[in-house]
């Protein structure tokens, strides 16, 4: 996308008619933005787990008897015709693809993807309009966003033009490209780059409580921080030094600090997560009962026969069919696949629970990589035991982390980043979901049919991913392994205890910043206090937090906004830098650090 930005600035300059205009531009990268949730469910974990089973399993796991029998046949992948083998070895020369046993679990797998994308968008659609007219969200995100893409009408105020643009440019680009070169000839110094692109120093702390304190500089973080409100970034970076600092050692003074496992796909301390989780619920229904009014009248709306709003996404009658239809299919599709129906009734509520807060913490704190603090599984496990849930619902719970483990892009996150530029695009809100909707339908498609024509040309097992190899006997091996586990009431009662501390936390914390005009900590920061992805944001949201301080109070909104070139500076830098040392370590064979 910057490559677009930037040819169509210089066309701009030179043919200004034959430049893509503002509204076209956006069309394309809202297309492109919302992809990302199909290509990372499909690539990432989707057919790893529905591949890895059969190929992993072996005398020593026991897979044969403990796993396998609990897999419905038409969801994973059969080995009769080699299908697996190939695919993680590379197809014999001469031999066809065995394309026929990929067919009904393809197809039995989009159904249900197509339900919970339509569920995840229609959660939006409930929401854009509290969110965005109401609320008035930053939505930090997209604002650089809009300003490379202004300047249609008067190309002299583009701010591509602009010195302090490339100022901030040159600064990650410049990092970047010293430690491609160290790389490559080591006796060139080089700044410690990690695999994000940050300045990464590591923990260099060893006093208790500090241990595990990242120092790490992300340019992304203090370039979209820029656009985030003072409350927000001051309630991030200080909850999470308090808490990892404060909390932690004192936890690890008085030996409360250990809780076991957390969970799977929970990162960091149990503690400090099922805290988190509590905080993260409790803010989430503190935005859906201050949305009552809205969601009432949408719910009315629906009941009514009344002339179509052309800035809807869709109709409230449309919506709410397609919102319960999708939840109804959800709930027969899991059944069938084996989990029972009391666990479903639980985990579907908090699944959507939890991508509508992911998506309200996106569009409000502007963090580009954020996971929840405890995915839906988890509570389920814990107030049912995996005992009582038995073989076939935790096998089946199982093939859930495919689409809803390590949380990522999620289809309610990125497209409630895309309808805010409904606006600026110029388009009915009708449009708008076609356009969503048919780059989600396209990515679904496409993207696992790539992944597997590429399994048996090279082998999956060579690829440079742990996912392949690793996701199935991972996820497999602690679905197996927490059934063979006992859980005491006292460790259950201790998770419930740290999540009502969470949740008290975040009620004190919310009456007291929406009741007191002068208190400056914004909530959202206890609710993804545990988001393994905070080590690499906080100092960044700190830096600008500090920087916008300063300039607001010394040279006002003006001088403000004289300085928003030079902070999307910084992230096109550090993109540009991230493109640039990709192609170079493809080319000499290099890895990222």
């Amino acid at each position: 996308m910057l490559l677009i930005l930037a040819i169509n600035a210089l066309i701009l300059n030179v043919r200004k008619k034959l430049s893509l205009t503002q509204s076209e531009l956006l069309v394309i990268f809202v297309m492109g933005l919302v992809s990302n949730a199909t290509s990372i469910w499909l690539i990432y974990f989707f057919l790893a787990a529905i591949v890895s089973p059969r190929y992993f399993a072996s005398p020593e796991n026991e897979w044969q008897h403990l796993l396998l029998p609990h897999l419905p046949d038409w969801l994973i992948i059969s080995d009769i015709n080699h299908a697996v083998q190939w695919f993680y070895e590379g197809l014999p020369s001469g031999t066809k693809m065995p394309w026929q046993d990929w067919i009904i679990p393809l197809t039995v797998w989009s159904t249900f993807f197509v339900a919970l994308i339509l569920a995840s968008y229609t959660l939006i659609v409930f929401f854009r309009q509290q969110w965005i007219e109401r609320e008035k969200l930053a939505y930090p995100l997209m604002q650089p966003v809009l300003h490379l893409t202004e300047g249609g009408r008067h190309p002299e105020l583009s701010v591509w033009l602009n010195p302090l643009l490339w100022l901030g440019v040159a600064i990650p680009f410049s990092i970047v490209v010293l430690d491609v070169c160290h790389h490559i000839k080591p006796q060139i110094p080089s700044f410690p780059v990690d695999h994000l692109g940050s300045l990464n120093w590591g923990t260099p702390f060893s006093a208790p409580g500090l241990s595990s304190l990242a120092c790490c500089i992300n340019f992304i973080a203090i370039g979209v921080g820029y656009f985030v409100p003072q409350n927000v970034l001051l309630s991030i970076w200080l909850l999470y030094l308090l808490i990892k600092v404060g909390e932690v050692s004192v936890l690890s003074y008085t030996g409360k600090w250990y809780l076991g496992s957390g969970g799977m796909f929970v990162w960091g301390n149990a503690a400090i997560a099922w805290q988190s989780f509590g905080a993260f619920i409790v803010f989430v229904v503190f935005f859906i009962y201050r949305a009552r009014q809205h969601l009432w009248q949408f719910v009315s709306l629906s009941l009514e026969n009344t002339q179509p709003d052309q800035n809807r996404l869709m109709s409230p009658r449309s919506a709410m069919i397609t919102f319960g239809a999708s939840i109804v299919f959800m709930l027969i599709w899991l059944t069938q696949s084996g989990l029972q129906f009391k666990i479903s009734v639980v985990f579907i509520p908090l699944l959507m629970l939890i991508y509508l807060g992911i998506s309200r913490v996106i569009c409000q704190s502007g963090i580009f990589y954020v996971v929840p603090p405890m995915i839906a599984q988890n509570p389920c496990i814990h107030l049912f035991s995996p005992r009582r849930i038995g073989a076939q619902g935790m096998s089946s719970l199982g093939l859930t982390y495919a689409w809803h483990g390590d949380v990522q892009s999620v289809v309610s996150g990125l497209s409630a980043e895309g309808v805010k530029l409904q606006s600026a695009i110029g388009c009915t809100g009708r449009q708008l979901t076609g356009l969503i909707l048919l780059a989600l339908g396209v990515g679904l498609l496409v993207a696992p049919w790539g992944v597997i024509f590429s399994g048996y040309w090279q082998g999956a097992i060579n690829w440079n991913t742990w996912l392949f190899r690793g996701f199935g006997p991972n996820t497999y091996g602690q679905v197996l392994t927490q059934l063979e586990s006992s859980m005491g009431q006292e460790q259950i009662w201790q998770r419930l205890v740290y999540f009502g501390i969470g949740g008290l936390l975040t009620v004190g914390l919310t009456i007291m910043y929406y009741q007191f005009l002068w208190w400056p900590i914004h909530p959202i920061g206890l609710a993804i206090i545990s988001s393994f992805t905070l080590y690499t944001v906080y100092l960044g949201f700190f830096i600008t937090w500090a920087c916008k301080h300063t300039i607001l109070r010394w040279g006002g909104l003006r001088l403000y906004a004289r300085g928003i070139p030079f902070f999307i500076g910084l992230l096109i830098g550090h993109y540009l830098g991230r493109a640039v040392a990709l192609t170079i370590y493809t080319i000499y064979g290099l890895q990222f650090a």
